[in-house]
Parts: C-alpha cells; structure tokens; sequence
C-alpha cells in the first residue's frame, strides 16, 4: 500500500510560523516558500525551504496552506494616509503578485482552496483581549485546503470557496483600502 504524504506550505519569518517541527512527521511535510536564499533563512527543524515565488502555490499544488498575520499584514495594509509611506520592506514584499494571493486565500476566493480553519487566540472576558508582543503572538493563522476534484472533470470546489467561515472572519479584507482589522488609517 501506497503512503500518502500531505503538502504543508507555509511563508515568512520563522516567528510568525506554528512550531511545524513538532508536527513534521513521515506522512506530513512541510515547506517554507519563499524568495529569500534558503541558506539565509532561520532554519526550523522539518522543514523544507524552496526559493520561490508565494504566489506559484496554484503550480506546486500543497494539499495545505498556512498564513499567519504576521506574514500577511503587509499585504493586507491599507495605503498609508497622504505624507506618509509603508516601510521599505513592505514596499518591497507589495510590489510582487503575492498581494493578490494574500488578499484571495484570506478572504477564501483562492482558486482550488477553501478555508478549513481560522485559528485566533482567544481569552476569557475577564481577562481582556490577548496581548499582541513583539508583533508575533495573539495573531491569526488561516488554514486552508485544496479542494479535490470529485467529478474528475478537472473542475474544483464548492461554489462558495470558504463559505460561512471565510465569510465572517474576512469581511474586512474584502477591499483593498481597508487594514488588517477593517478600519481606515
């Protein structure tokens, strides 16, 4: 019998990612795409590095996608108010396609995908909402999933990618000239 491994990808600085090393195992493997030289990158235990563009994830076809907010916030920014400019590393990471398939995966429009879970830390209301530290904890992650062919027609998918969940966790994004959490700058 044939094992099946499953495609994880993921992108960004090695504090925005999930401790994947702790879930890298024989039939789950997991890759961090990115343009930067693998040998220059934080290494993580488990993990695969490929140099590559993000938004070439419809060509290497991972069976699972992870986005956390700290690697999607650049391309989820609103313009900056008039006088004022994004960071030159946001610049930089904005000029490319990755915008576009940043805004589509989390908003569940990513053609082949659909949005299996929106992880965010929550606390008890007694406790306030989780603290953002260092601009790496308290944010979300998106989990999404190819969806298989089932009619063998080629075709993919429901006819509402993400559905509900995508749906009330993203309006935000919806358009382009809202911020991360969905209010003017």
């Amino acid at each position: 019998m044939e094992k099946t491994v499953t495609t994880v990808e993921t992108y960004g600085p090695l504090v925005y990612l999930p401790r994947l090393d702790r879930l890298s195992r024989g039939s789950v493997r997991f890759t961090r795409v990115g343009l930067d030289p693998p040998a220059a990158r934080n290494p993580l235990a488990g993990l695969r590095e490929v140099e590559d563009l993000v938004e070439a994830a419809e060509a290497r076809r991972p069976d699972v996608i992870v986005l956390t907010e700290g690697f999607v916030e650049p391309y989820l920014a609103a313009p900056p108010a008039s006088g004022r400019i994004f960071p030159l590393v946001w610049q930089r990471e904005r000029a490319g396609g990755t915008t576009r398939f940043v805004r589509a995966a989390v908003t569940g429009r990513l053609p082949g995908y659909r949005v299996g879970l929106v992880a965010e830390p929550r606390l008890p209301a007694l406790l306030g909402p989780p603290r953002r530290v260092h601009g790496s904890t308290g944010r979300r992650t998106w989990i999404l999933v190819r969806v298989v062919d089932v009619e063998g027609d080629g075709s993919v998918g429901s006819a509402e990618p993400g559905g509900a969940q995508a749906a009330r966790h993203h309006q935000a994004f919806d358009q382009p000239e809202q911020t991360l959490h969905g209010q003017g700058q």
